[in-house]
């Protein structure tokens, strides 16, 4: 491990600031693709290559969006707790949350179409593709779920600072302030806006096949959630659209 990694906090790597680049090493990323061994082997071989290199950054120092951090975290929990990233998550989120839809991968059964693919863009077609992000970068995002049980996600991030619940308040407050200057908590944008009554709180994400943008509204108990199953800048858009009228809508 490059020797100025020692000193990055996983407060840092939360907030894209720990100096991760926002690239993997090509060499890296294309292994990661072949999804040799388990999950959490195929994690320590990537971030490996990652922290071999030094950072991109000063840790600290800017914010530079980066999946390779998200990864570190989860090989960091599954080297504190000897426990794959995958059942950590299952145990103490998804079983407590009543998620029972969340899975990894691509939803449904594999060559079947018993739930929808994701599609991508190629010229004026639209791709149906039925894969997801490696395993390598799972905790960057490779999970799936019902809306229903977003929605159980959405809920305990939006009632937890008033009545702590799967964490404790406190931690909740911690998750969702960002550093003094940034507007970037721990997965989190947070903002004023009037219609939430203060601040919001917004995440969006996409693995180029899916698309989703959750707003949370914590001063008024107002979520909204919009997902669509293709990827792109014309998707994205859309998304925002659609919760931009469920708020215009819903709340006075």
């Amino acid at each position: 491990m490059d020797k100025a990694y020692r000193a990055v906090t996983v407060e840092q790597l939360l907030r894209h600031r720990g100096g991760v680049p926002g690239s993997p090493p090509e060499a890296a990323w294309k292994r990661a693709w072949e999804q040799v061994g388990t999950p959490r082997a195929q994690r320590y071989e990537f971030i490996q290559a990652v922290l071999s290199r030094p950072p991109e950054a000063a840790p600290g120092a800017k914010f530079i969006y980066s999946n390779q951090g998200y990864a570190l975290v989860g090989a960091v929990l599954e080297r504190i707790t000897d426990t794959p990233w995958e059942t950590l998550i299952t145990e103490r989120l998804f079983k407590p949350l009543g998620m029972g839809s969340a899975g990894f991968g691509p939803p449904g059964t594999k060559d079947a179409t018993d739930q929808p693919w994701g599609h991508t863009r190629k010229l004026l077609m639209k791709i149906p593709l039925q894969q997801d992000n490696p395993p390598a970068i799972a905790p960057a995002g490779r999970v799936h779920c019902s809306l229903d049980d977003l929605a159980a996600y959405v809920v305990c991030h939006m009632e937890g600072e008033r009545r702590g619940g799967l964490l404790k308040a406190e931690t909740f407050r911690r998750l969702h302030t960002p550093p003094e200057g940034g507007d970037y908590a721990c997965g989190w944008v947070c903002v004023d806006r009037g219609w939430a009554g203060g601040r919001a709180l917004m995440h969006n994400g996409s693995n180029t096949m899916w698309f989703l943008v959750m707003w949370l509204a914590p001063q008024k108990d107002f979520a909204a959630i919009a997902a669509t199953n293709i990827g792109g800048d014309h998707p994205a858009k859309r998304c925002d659209d659609v919760a931009a009228a469920m708020i215009k809508k819903w709340l006075p």
